[in-house]
């Protein structure tokens, strides 16, 4: 899961949430026993010149990196990855990602390198950011970006459905 939030004074001021799946292949010198948990920060730029939504953002990426860490007992990583992609009829997503992890177990990885192939999906409902509730921004931004996705775009269908009838 992603959390994007975007910077034009349309959408900007709002977090947007997507789902994906991905398909990983990497090489390196690497052993282990352990479980980790990481988050990473991503900045990416279009270059496209026709205006985007976030609906655009949605779609296939491929990213290329490194990472290494190392645990004996507890420990910690970091990885850096380049990406690219097309959303959904867009094109020119480009970006990079930083991360870092934290775990327990034993093991080391000296480094290796990935490919990643992966595949998102838009959870909430797209608006800009001046049509939506007080209540709307507030639960996204103070209280949690997902539950707010969740919650708003099942709704908005509930209520696109209920129109169609």
């Amino acid at each position: 899961m992603s959390v994007v939030r975007f910077t034009d004074k349309t959408y900007g001021g709002y977090n947007y949430v997507y789902a994906g799946a991905q398909e990983q292949f990497s090489a390196g010198a690497q052993a282990t026993i352990s479980a980790s948990v990481g988050a990473s920060v991503s900045i990416a730029y279009n270059d496209d010149t026709k205006p985007f939504n976030p609906t655009s953002y949605a779609g296939t990426f491929i990213s290329a990196g490194a990472s290494a860490d190392v645990k004996f007992v507890a420990g910690g990583g970091v990885n850096v990855n380049v990406f690219s992609g097309v959303g959904k009829g867009e094109k020119g997503w480009k970006g990079v990602s930083l991360g870092a992890s934290v775990g327990v177990g034993a093991g080391a990885n000296v480094g290796s390198g990935n490919v990643t192939l992966s595949y998102s999906w838009l959870l909430n409902d797209v608006k800009p950011t001046a049509q939506r509730s007080l209540i709307d921004r507030a639960t996204n931004i103070i209280l949690s970006p997902a539950a707010s996705a969740v919650k708003i775009g099942t709704l908005d269908k509930i209520r696109q459905y209920n129109n169609k009838k």
